[in-house]
């Protein structure tokens, strides 16, 4: 086990290094002081493009995991527990977005901090269904 950490670290820092040897040939100096051009788009919108096809991507993969191990041991035996634990690994990282609007003091209205609290909150709950149904929290927590 410890051995496919070393792997999964190994290979991390592989892309990294991959990609901002990419970033780095392939990107020239914008209007901006903080923006490049990668590739011929802006620096935020390519980074904005990656970060989603990554999303999707892990996305897709936890979502065909979870369809094949089908991993519900825990949620029949305490659904109340696996309930509340649900709500709460979704309200609480939502959290922060709260905290940044009351820290910052920002002047968007309070309507849309909410909608993006509740969709935040729901993305984070999704992420824990599939993270359950997978396997990942049997693997990561069985006692030995």
């Amino acid at each position: 086990m410890k051995l496919a950490y070393f792997y999964t670290g190994g290979v991390g820092l592989l892309l990294g290094a991959i990609t901002s040897i990419i970033l780095n040939v392939h990107s020239a100096k914008g209007a901006d002081p903080y923006s490049l051009a990668i590739f011929g788009i802006h620096s935020t919108t390519f980074i904005k493009g990656m970060t989603i096809a990554f999303g999707t991507f892990v996305l897709a993969i936890t979502a065909w995991v979870s369809f094949l191990i089908r991993d519900h041991e825990y949620p029949s035996k305490h659904p109340f527990h696996f309930f509340i634990e649900t709500v709460l690994s979704g309200l609480i990282p939502a959290s922060v977005i709260l905290l940044m609007y009351y820290t910052r003091k920002e002047s968007a209205s309070s309507a849309n901090i909410f909608t993006n609290f509740g969709l935040l909150s729901v993305k984070f709950m999704f992420a824990h269904l599939l993270l359950q149904y997978s396997g990942v929290y049997s693997s990561i927590f069985r006692s030995s």
